[in-house]
This record gives C-alpha cells, structure tokens and sequence, in this order.
C-alpha cells in the first residue's frame, strides 16, 4: 500500500495515463515479490535512471512486459 499512497501524494503523477500508473505500480509490487527488487533499490536507484528496465538479463522484464502486450496490447519499449 505504501506504493498506492506515494503515487496519490505525488503531483507530478498526475501528468501520466491511468493505465500507465496502474502498470507501474504493478510492476513494482510484482517486481518486489518475484524479481527481488529491494526497497531502498526502488526508492533509491528506480527514481534516478531506467537502465533496470532494460535489462535483458533479468527474467521479470521479459515476464512483465509478454504479460502487458498481451493483456493490455501495449509495448513497453
């Protein structure tokens, strides 16, 4: 829940499509469950740079985005 709440106090996300806050949020949740993202990674390194999402060599990334294509028709990169 403290994702939910970070996007809902956070301004600037409000600049951002629905789908595509529900998706980060999602992957975040998701990715700290499967992938082993550790907080202080999110809250420290994911702010700063978008090197992790392209990541070839980590499974999730590949997982997360069949999963977005085929559920929402939509490519991550």
């Amino acid at each position: 829940m403290q994702f939910v709440d970070c996007v809902i106090l956070d301004v600037q996300t409000a600049q951002y499509k629905p789908l595509l806050i529900i998706l980060s949020v999602m992957y975040l949740i998701i990715g700290s469950k499967v992938a082993g993202f550790q907080f202080d990674e999110i809250h420290q390194v994911f702010p700063r740079s978008s090197h992790y999402l392209l990541d070839r060599s980590n499974y999730f990334n590949d997982l997360f985005e069949n999963f977005v294509g085929m559920s929402f028709g939509m490519t991550l990169l």
